[in-house]
């Protein structure tokens, strides 16, 4: 039996690969007027924006926050009830149903409709709607409609004549067969409150202008119009509700082509395998490959070959490399027509996309050089290679990763390799196409840096992305620049937005990997550690492993004594569960969301993925025991992202949302919907990273 399943404290705190979302709806409106050409439309004014609450879900409170007493608590109406034998007279309700607010980066304003300053597109319901139609229901107490009808974007307008002495929620539904309610109206925009009451006597009610959210599933008259209390509880669980998990993405449901949820086996992350750093470049390197054409990267079987490559050529260096050129020089000179022009310094499209200069100098290049490197790219989706099964740490051969082991077959059906894996949402799904997905090395799994504290780390990224703009399926940028969230890196390799490089070329990314407090620019005062004594301030090693370390400000070489080297800094700022991504300006949700993400494991004394070390120190996280440090047994990276395709069952995402991001309709773990090859998922815990892109990222121990 294997240890029940407990959760570390791990947090990845931020904005793929990404589920957690952030959404934010488009507030205000810009019609100043009814539509053309309809002389009933009542008269409008500006739209006073969108409430500042959103609707909960039926049958809860979307009060604001802080607010005592349920908005949807009944008030006895206070009209005397007709005497005996009378009928009530009939009420009449009013409105015009403009358009939708959330649509607003996508649609046209409409006719004859002039915008008000400030304020976001307002557009026609059928850029919204499939069918183009909006019924507009009145529903009662009882659950039972008593009155609707449908408007169109030619006419919005509706009359509705309900019977009065009623409680009434008014919903706007799509009528295509979804038959999706997209949003009730906002009785009261103080609290949220949807549902309001028709005292008897109470005059006709003309509601206005009416404005709908199908993002945020609300909807609200632009004048205020005051709507009673409800004078019964609404039974919001009697009535069809289908909108609140039907967020639109403006395109048609992606075709599942009859998968079903939990039916593959979750895949592990693959790890980069960090090498030693050389002490020089390496001989007869062969260079990047270059394009297959401007539509496309490198020829899978080259790619794989230069990345399966010992060691790095051109060496890195502490200014950027601008005296060499990239090697895809030529074809991007073909396809622009001219040749690219003289830098201020370096050579025309020179090899590493670094700025040059000291500006954008490696920081503390000498006191904490390089030990260990990978190189990577980000490229175009192919089939695994199987070149970095020699750099799993686990060999496929110890603990789960073993022979009859949980993992030892990738994906449940390669055993003891990742050759041969295709990139698919599903294996009833089809192969995404080499534009549509864009990851680390251009294959799944997704991969994992185990990085340790203390340890300086150099990861050489190339871009293998086409060099034609707009050869990606309709959404991502060719140009990257990674980011290593929230780590505690250097400026010139922290993955500034607009540090970005372009195809063909590497970035050169310095990852001291020091504990905060280190150092007081080498001054004692002020510094933590400083003479790195602290047991609590260690990187996990093996048997013989040095390490130079500063110790009171001098580089000193270490010896692993105990399975730690004990460095400077505070132990109280260890981290452990880390993510990088692209952080391409204006592009980041699309290039995260289309793959350009991974994670990255941080060891310490205090978490050296080895339960059965017992030092004192280390909190003997489930891990595993078979390896030093760094056990991924029971130590899971997890990542959760929703995704959409198109028709034809590829990765599809809408460029257009960026004001709102965009909820997809699909939540995938790494490449799919999984189930958890647990004996016992009593007690799974999971970290969890919010970004608008669509991603969560954690680590599970069980």
């Amino acid at each position: 039996m294997k240890s029940l399943c407990r959760m570390n404290g791990r947090w990845l705190l931020t904005a793929l690969l990404l589920a957690a979302l952030s959404m934010t709806g488009c507030s205000g409106n810009d019609v100043s007027a009814g539509p053309a050409g309809d002389p009933g439309a009542p008269a409008a004014t500006a739209d006073p924006g969108a409430p500042p609450v959103a609707v909960g879900s039926p049958g809860t409170s979307p009060g604001t926050p802080g607010a005592l007493v349920d908005p949807e608590t009944p008030v006895p109406a206070s009209t005397t009830p007709p005497p005996e034998g009378t009928v009530a007279k009939a009420l009449v309700v009013t409105g015009t149903l403009v358009g939708d607010a959330a649509a607003a980066l996508t649609g046209a304003p409409l006719a004859g409709v002039a915008p008000a300053s400030g304020t976001p597109t307002s557009v026609p319901i059928t850029e919204t709607v499939a069918s183009g139609q909006v019924a507009v229901v009145l529903i009662d107490e009882t659950g039972s409609v008593a009155a609707n009808q449908t408007v169109t974007a030619a006419n919005g307008n509706f009359i509705l004549v309900p019977p009065p002495g009623h409680t009434y929620v008014l919903l706007f539904r799509d009528t295509s067969p979804t038959g999706r309610t997209i949003s009730p109206l906002i009785a009261d925009k103080k609290t949220g409150r949807i549902s309001f009451s028709l005292p008897v006597g109470s005059p006709d009610l003309n509601l206005g202008n009416i404005t709908f959210d199908s993002q945020l599933g609300k909807a609200w008259t632009w004048t205020d119009v005051a709507l009673a209390p409800p004078a019964v509880a609404f039974p919001f669980t009697t009535i069809e509700w289908r909108g609140s998990s039907d967020v639109p993405t403006e395109a048609p449901p992606t075709p599942l082509f009859g998968a079903q949820p939990f039916t593959q086996e979750m895949m592990l992350f693959e790890e980069f395998g960090p090498e030693a750093m050389p002490a020089a470049a390496a001989a007869g390197f062969t260079p990047f490959p270059q394009p297959q054409n401007a539509q496309s990267g490198p020829a899978p079987a080259q790619l794989e070959a230069f990345l399966a490559q010992a060691g790095v050529a051109p060496y890195p260096t502490r200014l950027s490399n601008v005296n060499d050129t990239n090697p895809w020089k030529g074809a991007i000179e073909a396809f622009l027509g001219h040749a690219l022009i003289q830098p201020p310094a370096g050579v025309p499209g020179p090899a590493e996309g670094r700025p040059s200069g000291e500006d954008w100098a490696q920081q503390n290049w000498d006191q904490f050089f390089p030990q260990k490197f990978f190189k990577t790219t980000v490229a175009p989706a192919r089939n695994n290679g199987g070149f970095r099964d020699a750099h799993q740490r686990h060999g496929y051969s110890v603990g789960e990763f073993a022979p009859g082991g949980l993992y030892h077959n990738v994906a449940g059906v390669l055993p003891g390799t990742a050759k041969g894996l295709a990139i698919q949402l599903h294996p009833n799904m089809p192969i995404q196409n080499p534009n549509s997905v864009w990851t680390f090395d251009g294959t799944l799994p997704p991969k994992l840096l185990q990085a340790r504290y203390g340890e300086t780390v150099l990861m050489r990224n190339y871009d293998a992305l086409p060099i034609d703009i707009t050869a990606n399926n309709g959404f991502g940028r060719h140009t990257i620049t990674t980011h290593e969230h929230n780590g505690h890196s250097p400026g010139e390799s922290d993955g500034f937005a607009g540090a970005f490089f372009f195809p063909g070329q590497f970035y050169d990314y310095h990852w001291p990997l020091q504990l905060a407090g280190f150092s007081n620019n080498n001054n004692a005062a002020g510094a933590i550690n400083y003479d790195a004594s602290d047991p609590k301030a260690a990187m996990p090693c093996e048997a013989g492993e040095t390490l130079p370390v500063l110790v009171n400000g001098v580089l000193t070489t270490r010896t692993c004594q105990d399975g730690r080297i004990q460095i400077p800094g505070d132990w109280r700022e260890t981290m452990s569960s880390h993510w990088f991504h692209d952080h391409m300006l204006d592009h980041t949700a699309e290039n995260v969301y289309k793959g350009n993400a991974t994670m990255m494991n941080y060891y310490s004394a205090l978490d050296r993925g080895n339960e059965a070390v017992n030092d004192g120190v280390n909190l003997r996280f489930p891990s595993g025991t078979a390896l030093n440090w760094g056990n991924r047994d029971y130590d899971m990276n997890l990542v959760i992202a929703d995704k959409a395709t198109d028709q034809a069952g590829q990765l599809w995402f809408n460029p257009g949302r960026h004001d709102d991001g965009q909820l997809a309709v699909q939540a995938l773990h790494r490449r799919a919907r999984a189930q958890l090859p647990f004996p016992h998922p009593e007690r799974l815990g999971v970290a969890h990273h919010g970004a608008r892109a669509g991603a969560a990222g954690g680590r599970l121990r069980r």
